[in-house]
Formats: C-alpha cells, sequence, structure tokens
C-alpha cells in the first residue's frame, strides 16, 4: 500500500473530509492557533470535539460553517482607512 502525504499547507485545501483542522483553518486566515479556538470558544465558529480519555479532545470545524463564517466576514463591513484623508 502506498503512503500518501497528509501534510496541508496554507496554500493547498484541506484532505477531502467533511472536517477542519484548527490549524489550517489558523494558516488560512493567518491567524494564530490561539484566534481559532477564542473564536470557537466565543460561540462564533461553530466546532465539534473529537475523542475522549486522558489526552485533550481534537476541535474540528465543519466545512459548512466554516464557508458559513468566512462569507460572513466578507460581509461586515470594514471600518473607514482615517489615514486616507
Amino acid at each position: 500500500m502506498e503512503a500518501t502525504d497528509t501534510t496541508e499547507t496554507p496554500e493547498s485545501e484541506p484532505r477531502s473530509g467533511p472536517y477542519l483542522r484548527v490549524g489550517w483553518i489558523a494558516k488560512h486566515f493567518d491567524v494564530a492557533v490561539s484566534t481559532v479556538y477564542a473564536l470557537i470558544e466565543a460561540g462564533t465558529l461553530p466546532a465539534i470535539a473529537i475523542g475522549t480519555g486522558a489526552k485533550k479532545a481534537a476541535l474540528r470545524v465543519h466545512r459548512d460553517d466554516f464557508e458559513a463564517y468566512e462569507l460572513r466576514l466578507r460581509k461586515t463591513p470594514q471600518p473607514a482607512d482615517s489615514s486616507a484623508a
């Protein structure tokens, strides 16, 4: 069986599947991973916890929720640049 490369880069699409990793989302938006966790904690970006036990559960964001969040960002009016005067 041939090994597959699972490396994700900011420019690449995540592996196929409905759930995205927090790290990929952070790279996509060029923000810290802690920023994505803060969005999840605030309820701004829905996520699910995968795994139980002694190790902390991994959080994943459904692709549809990610796309809806990204669309909301695009629709949010940006503040005017006061230095343009």
